[in-house]
């Protein structure tokens, strides 16, 4: 039984003590595709807006949509300046 617990022992005392470890960072951008909107799509939607009253709420989701994209172009960015400083 005494060596049962003393067996007991060693294994926990052995798993509560760990080497130290250092901890790295690695942070990667991972930037969604966004489809480019076909030239003929685009001139038939601006056609369209024309005959929406300004209070429509598709002004508000074409708004998001400006402001995913714009969000989508900036992680290229910032993903382009990383790799480049890393291969510096």
């Amino acid at each position: 039984m005494w060596t049962a617990l003393a067996l007991a022992t060693m294994c926990l005392t052995a798993c509560g003590t760990t080497p130290e470890v250092e901890t790295v960072v690695v942070r990667e951008y991972v930037c969604p595709l966004v489809e480019p909107w076909p030239a003929d799509l685009r001139a038939v939607a601006a056609d369209d807006l024309m005959f929406l009253p300004p209070s429509s709420p598709v002004f508000d989701l074409l708004a998001s949509a400006i402001r995913l994209r714009d969000s989508v172009k900036a992680c290229h960015e910032t993903k382009k300046q990383q790799e480049k400083g890393a291969s510096e």
